[in-house]
């Protein structure tokens, strides 16, 4: 069946385009897209510093993904479940693999400090 590779393609696709967008600022903090870690999700710089590290893992998950989806297609009958069943996998991997990176680079930047900031002058 075409259709569960198609869903693998869009998918991938999605993953890409929403890694890419947060990586580049474009794609702020937010319930529904993107990669959903705390750590990641601590602030705007980890949110973005996060998504471009894990761009690499995302993107070579996605290729293969997509690649196998279109192989899948032309395979015998027989085996385009392993195929489909292939390509969701590696799809999967690229993104946790992405998030494990994302998340360490996230953990690596120094969150605001709150107590830094002098206070008003209170001419009351």
């Amino acid at each position: 069946m075409i259709f569960v590779s198609l869903i693998v393609i869009a998918s991938s696709l999605a993953a890409t385009v929403s890694i890419e967008a947060a990586a580049r600022g474009h794609l702020g903090i937010n319930s529904l897209i993107g990669l959903r870690v705390s750590s990641v999700m601590s602030s705007d710089e980890a949110w973005q510093r996060g998504h471009a590290a894990a761009r690499v893992p995302v993107w070579i998950g996605a290729g293969g993904a997509v690649a196998g989806s279109l192989i899948s297609i032309v395979l015998p009958e027989s085996v385009r479940g392993v195929g489909k069943t292939a390509s969701t996998t590696i799809l999967l991997l690229g993104v946790v693999v992405g998030g494990v990176i994302a998340s360490r680079a996230a953990r690596a930047v120094v969150p605001p400090v709150f107590d830094d900031v002098p206070p008003k002058d209170s001419h009351t």
